[in-house]
């Protein structure tokens, strides 16, 4: 990927090899489309797209959102999906962490799991709680 991008091999530590729409809701983890390099530096870096991923996650387990909406709000700009889901920049408070970890709790508790076909996108389609 650093070569396709036209990045010496040496960058390699400056970027996450990163599944841009999350297995956790449903990215295709074998699609060649997928993957991409983020950055560790910068205002909106590698950590901080965790954040809505894990958000998402959580609230598709919780059924606050469709695995759709969650999907979907990461493919078409994680950036507004940021700020919608999580806060309006990077450096503000985090999620209430009480609500966020009983949740997160909840959702692997349940043993969810991506399962089914694609959807033709090269995304999986179902998320089945077990």
């Amino acid at each position: 990927m650093l070569a396709r991008a036209g990045l010496p091999a040496a960058d390699a530590v400056k970027y996450e090899l990163d599944h841009f729409v999350p297995l956790a809701v449903g990215g295709h983890p074998h699609s060649e489309d997928n993957p991409w390099l983020q950055k560790w530096d910068g205002a909106w870096n590698a950590r901080v797209k965790e954040r809505p991923e894990r958000r998402l996650q959580v609230m598709v387990c919780a059924g606050e959102i469709t695995l759709h909406t969650a999907r979907t709000a990461i493919q078409h700009d994680w950036l507004a999906a940021y700020r919608k889901y999580v806060a309006a920049d990077p450096f503000e408070a985090e999620l209430a962490p009480d609500r966020a970890a009983k949740l997160r709790v909840w959702c692997w508790g349940a043993r969810a799991s991506i399962s089914g076909g694609t959807d033709g996108a090269g995304s999986f389609h179902a998320l089945v709680v077990r």
